[in-house]
């Protein structure tokens, strides 16, 4: 078909129809924002052709605002010639609106690259955190707290296993549960396995620790896993061992336990030495025996200590103690905290001698006399402690003395 090319500018709206021309391209109608066909340049036509012309070619008009196509009016050679004079203008348009639609789409690609890092990122940081949880799992302190541990947990975690560790020197018996965190007494070795991981956020994390017990020979010792919950935490660009199975906790609160418990020791020791020290044959040093019985608190916020009570004086001959004169004190300790915070020994409520001493401790120690009664007889346990806690005074005062000689007994070594 004859025809002529003629200049197109999308209108902003349906323009009005000229003799033998096709309608407006609907896909600029529908694709171009109205603040982009309003602008200047797209709605100005050139000095030689005043009128907008609009396009019945509608492939022509796809990804354009500006094309050439056929018509029936013009000449051929003046709509190319008014092409090339607005060809810059038209170019600067096509620039402008490609980068508005650019403008429009760069936040969805941002994100979406964004995310694929992020993604990627996260399974490194997994597979790096299984893998560093798996070798922190060598310095648990299962039977031992190891030198090097400190470098592995968190300055709260290992502090508060170290002091707990060593308050528990004193009585091992009583702290029996911080030498086993994931094996028992049996002489078996624990083989750790990362089964799970959750990541908390940046800094913080979950592991999931599955232990076997195998024996020497590394033949299991059961069927049996055991889960574990390892807590861990950056620290300086470090991941970190912050709890396992919540012993932090644990620890903090047997350690403040001990201490409040140490407390009321060294108030009652000191009330034995002051008040009852002075009635023996007098010897280098006085150390007192303390074996508590039974504590409970009253209504008035006293605390009530019911133990068998002994205070000992010893001469010490080179390296060696010898006990000179001693006895026992039982009864009830009444303790308050005075002014500064501290215990203080109120009253003591002692069972007598003779005749008065078994109705005396019945009265006394009530509901806890048979307790009593199964301690005072333990002749071999009361034996041992007192040489525990005569080490202990002498390692608290710095004296030294390797031996202790009870009276009537043969020297024992001091732990």
């Amino acid at each position: 078909m004859a025809g002529e090319i003629g200049v197109y500018s999308c209108p902003r709206g349906n323009s009005k129809r000229k003799s033998g021309m096709g309608r407006p391209s609907v896909f600029c109608q529908k694709y171009i924002p109205d603040s982009l066909s309003a602008l200047p340049l797209l709605a100005k036509a050139p000095d030689n052709h005043q009128e907008r012309v609009p396009c019945h070619n509608e492939a022509a008009c796809y990804g354009s605002l500006f094309f050439l196509c056929r018509t029936d009016k013009q000449d051929n050679k003046k709509a190319l010639s008014l092409a090339n004079n607005n060809y810059f203008a038209y170019f600067c348009t096509l620039i402008r609106i490609n980068t508005h639609i650019l403008m429009k789409t760069r936040h969805i690609l941002f994100a979406l690259i964004g995310i694929a890092l992020c993604l990627c990122s996260c399974g490194d940081s997994r597979q790096k955190l299984e893998k560093r949880a798996l070798e922190l799992c060598r310095y648990i302190p299962d039977h031992e707290l190891l030198a090097d541990a400190r470098h592995y947990m968190t300055p709260e975690l290992y502090n508060a296993i170290a002091e707990a560790f060593e308050l528990a020197q004193d009585d091992p018996m009583e702290a029996e549960w911080l030498y086993y965190f994931v094996t028992g007494n049996g002489g078996t070795t624990p083989k750790f396995k990362v089964s799970s991981l959750d990541i908390v956020d940046e800094k913080h994390a979950v592991a999931y620790i599955l232990v076997r017990q195998v024996w020497e020979d590394s033949s299991p010792a059961n069927d049996d896993e055991d889960t574990h919950i390892m807590e861990m935490e950056k620290v300086n660009g470090e991941w970190l061992m912050s709890d396992f199975d919540h012993r932090k906790g644990q620890c903090i609160t047997y350690i403040e336990n001990t201490m409040r418990e140490q407390a009321v020791v060294n108030t009652i020791s000191d009330y034995l030495i002051n008040h009852f020290g002075e009635q023996y044959l007098k010897g280098d040093i006085c150390i007192p025996y303390i074996r508590i019985v039974a504590t409970e608190e009253s209504e008035n916020d006293e605390a009530l200590v019911w133990g068998d009570y002994r205070v000992f004086r010893y001469t010490q001959q080179a390296d060696t103690l010898f006990c000179v004169s001693g006895g026992a004190h039982p009864g009830l300790m009444h303790l308050c905290l005075n002014q500064d915070d501290e215990p203080e020994v109120t009253a003591f409520d002692a069972v007598e001698d003779g005749s008065r001493y078994l109705p005396s401790a019945k009265t006394i120690f009530q509901q806890h006399f048979n307790n009593f009664q199964n301690i005072a007889s333990d002749h071999q346990t009361r034996e041992w402690m007192i040489i525990d806690q005569v080490g202990n005074y002498l390692r608290k005062h710095d004296i030294k003395a390797r031996y202790i000689k009870q009276y009537g007994q043969e020297p024992v070594e001091i732990d």
